[in-house]
This record gives C-alpha cells, structure tokens and sequence, in this order.
C-alpha cells in the first residue's frame, strides 16, 4: 500500500546527456524503481518516449516535426537532430515524478526551449480527427499518443511544461 506521504523525484539532462541513446531506459528504469512500479510497463515507457523526445527535438533542438513529410524527410530529420546533440551547449530537460495513489502517476517534463500554443496546436489536430488513411500525416503524432496514454494532459509556462497524470494499473 502506497503511503500518504508521497514524494517527488526529479531528473534533469542538460547538454550532451541529452544525445546519450540509453536515457529513456535509464530514466524508466529509475523512474519504476524510486515510484514503486513494476517494470517494464510499456504503456508508460511509450509515453515516456513521446514526452521526453518531444521535449529535446522540439523543445531543446527546435527541429521542427514538419521535416518528416516524406520518408527521405525523415533521414533529414534524424541527421540534423544528430548533428545538433553533437554541436548541443545548452539546454536541459527535467523531468518530475510523483506517485499520487496506488494507480496514480503525475509526471511534469519541462525543456528549456521557447515552447509552443498548445490550444492553437490542439485546435488544429482535433480538426484532422476525421481524415481518410490516406490523409494521415508522417509526423505529429505525438502528443495525440500522449493524450491517448494519459489519464489527464496540461500545458504550462510558455508550453514548454507539459504535465500528465498516468493510471499505473493499466500495463
């Protein structure tokens, strides 16, 4: 059983921390350990994925999701994020969690970029719910994943904080 005191964890990945490929399983790893959750869970390591990456490609590296129109987008996206991580001088991502209840998990990512309009962001995907498969587009997808994953879903500070809160029981 959970006890009434709880405590907030927080993980902060500064500069080239951020280019090293084994931070979200050493942060989920951490994570499950210190907020008593059984690991893997991998409903919460896919939200995890999506919150971190979101927070350093967008957030820190200010690469912009609309590279990846097409395939050969894509390797133009992935190059110029690698080529970023090894030029990276600043910049952070910190990541807080704290177990709420026995099912309850509130994880706030926060990245030191300029951030974004959420409802403006929001607004527009909501209108392209109801597209054809063939409409589906090749990036922005991620927080629609996040929202799917997420009991509840807020933006903060200049909507460069994005705060969640997860049903651990659900694997």
């Amino acid at each position: 059983m959970l006890s009434a005191a709880t405590k907030t964890h927080q993980w902060v990945y500064t500069g080239h921390e951020l280019g090293d490929p084994d931070l979200l399983d050493k942060l989920m790893l951490s994570l499950c350990d210190v907020c008593a959750i059984t690991y893997p869970h991998f409903r919460l390591q896919l939200l995890l994925n999506e919150l971190i990456n979101n927070a350093i490609n967008h957030g820190v590296l200010q690469l912009p999701s609309n590279i990846k129109d097409s395939t050969k987008g894509f390797d133009r996206f992935f190059t110029e994020r690698a080529n970023r991580l090894r030029s990276i001088s600043g910049g952070y991502v910190s990541i807080e969690a704290e177990r709420l209840s026995e099912n309850s998990l509130r994880i706030s990512v926060q990245d030191s970029g300029a951030g974004f309009d959420a409802i403006q962001y929001l607004a527009g995907t909501c209108s392209e719910a109801n597209t054809t498969t063939s409409d589906i587009k090749l990036h922005g997808r991620g927080l629609a994943i996040i929202h799917a994953l997420s009991e509840s879903v807020a933006h903060a500070g200049c909507g460069n904080i994005t705060v969640v809160e997860f049903n651990v029981s659900h694997a």
